[in-house]
């Protein structure tokens, strides 16, 4: 990064484009920096020199943190007994569900998530786990709420994060707008809107998002 009257320039290669733009909104915050001129490559596996302890502390205890909040806006698992951890990229998701499909999203989302090279599960379905009734955990929320929690939710996914993806949600039912490059991309991100506490269901027909 050099910064010249205000002109931040970004150069170097990284390993996915989410992390191209994460460097280029961080510089644009930057105190002093009114514009940023983005010379970044993406490239493909890179040969990563290790990270300082410290610096690999933090960056797990973020992504930690980013998987949690994941969990918190999912219907299927804000509820459910889980306990997670992140240690040199690593995800551990640990503890107990009241039913199998609280697990695959436990690991989709932790696995989704830029920074993580793999997961590791130890969580065991309990069908005698007390559930919390429908009724009170897609509380109604308003408008700008859903939207800002599905935003957030696209956001955080690895492969979706870059997409020009926007969500309109009305009366809990959400609108899926903008361009993807593959069929599993929407796929993807009708699942993840759709699991959002508050959402009851996904439009994404009539020409509101296309594949390219």
């Amino acid at each position: 990064v050099l910064v010249k009257q205000g002109l931040a320039t970004l150069e170097g290669v990284v390993d996915h484009p989410a992390l191209k733009q994460l460097a280029c909104d961080i510089a644009r915050q930057s105190a002093g920096v009114v514009q940023v001129r983005d010379r970044v490559q993406v490239g493909g596996k890179l040969a990563m020199q290790p990270r300082h302890p410290l610096a690999q502390t933090l960056r797990d205890l973020n992504t930690r943190a980013v998987i949690r909040l994941k969990y918190q806006l999912n219907r299927y698992t804000v509820d459910q007994l889980l306990e997670v951890d992140v240690c040199n990229d690593v995800a551990k998701i640990a503890g107990r569900v009241s039913h199998a499909r609280a697990t695959d999203f436990a690991r989709q989302l932790a696995q989704d998530t830029v920074g993580i090279s793999a997961v590791e599960t130890q969580v065991e379905v309990c069908d005698n786990l007390p559930v919390t009734p429908i009724g009170q955990r897609d509380q109604v929320l308003s408008r700008e709420r859903l939207n800002a929690d599905a935003g957030v939710m696209l956001a955080l996914t690895r492969d979706l994060a870059t997409l020009p993806l926007q969500v309109d949600v009305q009366q809990r039912k959400a609108r899926l707008f903008g361009c993807v490059q593959t069929d599993s991309q929407l796929r993807k991100a009708e699942q993840i809107v759709g699991a959002v506490i508050g959402v009851i269901s996904v439009d994404s027909r009539a020409g509101q998002c296309w594949v390219f």
